[in-house]
């Protein structure tokens, strides 16, 4: 499935209104309309200065593994409904490699179309990485803080090594000649003391076929070690650095996901989301950990998705959101109101 083509459609689609009464109509239709974003165990083997895993007292909080009844009653609740598959969101799944794999093959299972993990690549090998395709891995995203060798293990942590990484993107390139379908792509996180590296994309990835770049905005998740989130220098660097490699990489057929200079603010600070936009985003995003079930009152031992959407309603209130916008949800139903767990 063109995964990507489906998310740039919608994109294009800028009413709200519009996007969300599409989403009722493949839901009424009972066609694939989700993405389901599980994390089987909160763990990482980095420290990534961005991310609150470099918070030893914040690490301390994020623990627990789901178990293997807990993957297949997850994946049998929401997978049926799923259009892409995401394995790895807060945290590291390759040191969970039991599970991820686990879930790559009930992605594969249940005919989901499109399933991605999230990585580091620390963990990873040619006969993991030929392992993980051979059971129905779609693509894999590698995390990116730098491309030189001491902004990257900087950024990444003690643990990060550079070398791995490059020899890892090597293996990825040997893999993607066996299966020409498996499908590379690079979440690289933008901020003061890395963007200017995008000018040496070639010195790490010339030569390598990459399918999809994120180029993201770093945040402030966390009590985390990093803590120059000023994005004047970033935004000084979009139309020199950050532009040119996007229409670059766009024209070698790269499919390129990054911000632009008049939205950076947005981005950091989130905007305030209309009803339309935030029901889709609510409904469209199901996140799975060992703390959180995408709902609060959803089980998924108990029951699926479409059970669990007929028993709120959720048909009948994303047509009435879609016709008017300004609707106010009933004092009880929270559903509308709930911040979405996960956005691509």
């Amino acid at each position: 499935m063109k995964i990507y083509r489906l998310l740039k459609f919608a994109s294009i689609l800028r009413n709200p209104r519009v996007r969300l009464l599409g989403l009722w109509l493949m839901y009424v239709l009972r066609r694939r309309c989700i993405g389901v974003y599980v994390d089987s165990v909160y763990a990482c083997n980095y420290r990534c200065r961005m991310c609150y895993f470099s918070d030893e007292a914040e690490r301390k909080t994020r623990r627990g593994k789901l178990t293997a009844d807990d993957l297949e009653a997850m994946g049998k609740a929401l997978l049926p409904h799923a259009l892409k598959l995401q394995i790895g969101c807060g945290a590291e799944p390759t040191m969970d490699y039991e599970g991820m794999k686990r879930l790559i093959e009930m992605g594969k299972r249940y005919g989901v179309p499109y399933i991605s993990i999230t990585t580091n690549g620390a963990l990873l090998n040619k006969s993991l990485l030929i392992d993980m395709v051979s059971s129905g891995l779609d693509e894999i995203t590698l995390s990116l803080h730098g491309i030189r060798e001491e902004t990257y293990e900087f950024m990444m942590g003690a643990n990060g090594k550079h070398g791995h990484f490059r020899e890892l993107v090597r293996q990825i390139e040997e893999a993607k000649k066996e299966y020409p379908n498996f499908r590379l792509r690079i979440n690289y996180t933008m901020n003061a003391d890395n963007v200017l590296e995008l000018k040496e994309w070639d010195t790490l990835f010339g030569g390598i076929d990459v399918n999809v770049v994120q180029l993201r905005v770093g945040q402030r998740i966390g009590n985390s070690a990093y803590s120059n989130f000023d994005l004047a220098d970033v935004r000084k660097a979009m139309p020199q650095v950050v532009v040119p490699l996007v229409e670059r990489l766009r024209a070698k057929g790269v499919t390129v996901i990054a911000p632009e200079v008049n939205n950076l603010d947005r981005i950091v600070e989130g905007a305030d989301e209309d009803n339309a936009t935030a029901l889709f985003n609510t409904f469209a995003y199901c996140n799975v950990s060992p703390t959180n079930h995408w709902q609060d009152d959803f089980d998924y031992h108990k029951e699926t998705f479409v059970d669990y959407c007929q028993r709120h309603k959720i048909g009948r209130l994303l047509l009435r959101v879609a016709l008017n916008p300004n609707l106010k949800p009933d004092i009880e139903n929270s559903f509308l109101m709930k911040p979405a767990n996960y956005k691509l």
